[in-house]
C-alpha cells in the first residue's frame, strides 16, 4: 500500500455529535473559508475529516474555533496527532509561557493551550496545568523538573510509563505491580 500523505487535511472528533451532517459543517466552513477550497468532506465514525485545496484555508481552520451543534469544534492537523498533558504541583506564580517553554522539549506546544487547573466550583486554582503537544516525544516521563520544582506528568496516547512496571500500556493506578506492592505491605504491617 502506498505511503499516503495528508498535508492538507484537517480534522475534529464527533464523539458526542449525533446525526451531524454534511450540510452543518459546510455552513460552518463557509463563515471561516471559501468552499471553492474544500475538496472532501468525510465522516467516518468518530471524526469529521475535510481536505482543503491550499495551505492558507488549512491554516484558517486550524487556528479558528467552529460551532456546529452548539458546540465549539477545534480542527486539527490529521498527520500530527494531539497528546494531552497535565502537569501536577507546579506553584501557581509559574508564568504559562515558562510552562509552554519547557514543554518545547517534548514536541511542538499547540499556541494557546496552556490551561490552569482550578478546583471545582470555585476560581481557587489547584497548581495543575494543561497542556496540548503536537508531535509528542514517544515517552513522557513521570517525574522531573521545571529549574528548581519537581513536577509530576501524566500523558494520554501511552505516552507515561508506569512508576511501578515501567510500562505505557497503562495508567500507574490500574497496574498489576501496583496491587502486588500494596498488599505486600499491607501484610507486614499486621
Amino acid at each position: 500500500m502506498a505511503n499516503i500523505q495528508r498535508t492538507l487535511s484537517v480534522h475534529f472528533y464527533t464523539r458526542g455529535f449525533k446525526g451531524i451532517t454534511h450540510d452543518e459543517i459546510i455552513k460552518e466552513l463557509e463563515k471561516q473559508i471559501k468552499l471553492e477550497s474544500v475538496k472532501s468532506i468525510q465522516l467516518p465514525e468518530k471524526s469529521c475529516v475535510v481536505t482543503l485545496s491550499d495551505r492558507d484555508a488549512k491554516e484558517r481552520l486550524v487556528q479558528c474555533d467552529l460551532t456546529i451543534k452548539n458546540r465549539s469544534v477545534k480542527f486539527t492537523d490529521v498527520e500530527n496527532t494531539i497528546t494531552n498533558i497535565t502537569i501536577k504541583d507546579l506553584p501557581y506564580e509559574i508564568n504559562d509561557c515558562y510552562v509552554a517553554t519547557q514543554m518545547l522539549q517534548y514536541g511542538n506546544v499547540v499556541p494557546g493551550s496552556v490551561k490552569r487547573g482550578y478546583i471545582r466550583g470555585t476560581n481557587i486554582e489547584n497548581g495543575s496545568r494543561y497542556i496540548q503537544i503536537i508531535n509528542c516525544a514517544p515517552t513522557i516521563p513521570n517525574k522531573t523538573s521545571f529549574g528548581r520544582y519537581d513536577i509530576r506528568m501524566f500523558a494520554d496516547n501511552g505516552r507515561t510509563e508506569c512508576i511501578h512496571c515501567k510500562q505505557k500500556n497503562h495508567p500507574s493506578y490500574a497496574c498489576k505491580d501496583n496491587q502486588i506492592i500494596v498488599n505486600a505491605a499491607i501484610t507486614v504491617q499486621k
